[in-house]
């Protein structure tokens, strides 16, 4: 893994209320997720977006085992995580797993999943970056076609609709 990536992956100014101190007003800034306090932005975010909560389990292991990028916007000093994506970091492979990426109703359109793509594929240089995404989401297909993946469709018989694998080689 490259220096900067995991520069990227550890970095957390010293006091979270510094960080909104400095940011302008309406201003969407990307950040790690610091601290427990993110956890009830990250569940109001994933209830939006999916109208249900995440299963207790799933959510525990992906919040202790993977990375997680938030996008924030500046609001009376504070920053609201108006979107999330998770992801996971295989170094021996040298791959990076896009699990799920969010953005609030509001947000949507604005570019933020994009930004926080693109700053993912900054921060990994020389891994691979993929996703799976149901065919039927077709913000999310138009997202990683706009970016420049390059795609594979998976049949899933078994299940009622095809998956596309983007993928990205870094």
């Amino acid at each position: 893994m490259s220096p900067s990536f995991l520069h990227y992956l550890k970095s957390m100014p010293y006091r979270p209320g510094a960080l909104s101190d400095l940011i302008p007003e309406g201003q969407i800034v990307l950040r790690p997720l610091l601290f427990h306090g993110d956890l009830i932005g990250i569940l109001e975010v994933y209830h939006e977006c999916f109208g249900r909560l995440p299963p207790v389990m799933p959510m525990r292991r992906a919040l202790l085992k993977h990375r997680w990028l938030l996008a924030c916007v500046s609001h009376n000093h504070e920053l609201k995580i108006i979107g999330f994506m998770i992801f996971a970091v295989r170094r021996r492979r040298k791959q990076v797993r896009v699990l799920r990426i969010a953005v609030t109703k509001q947000f949507r359109r604005h570019g933020i999943a994009s930004q926080m793509l693109q700053d993912l594929i900054a921060h990994a240089k020389g891994y691979s970056i993929y996703a799976k995404v149901p065919e039927k989401n077709l913000a999310a297909l138009e997202l990683f076609k706009k970016l420049g993946f390059n795609s594979r469709l998976i049949r899933c018989p078994e299940k009622d609709q095809d998956t596309i694998l983007f993928f990205r080689h870094g």
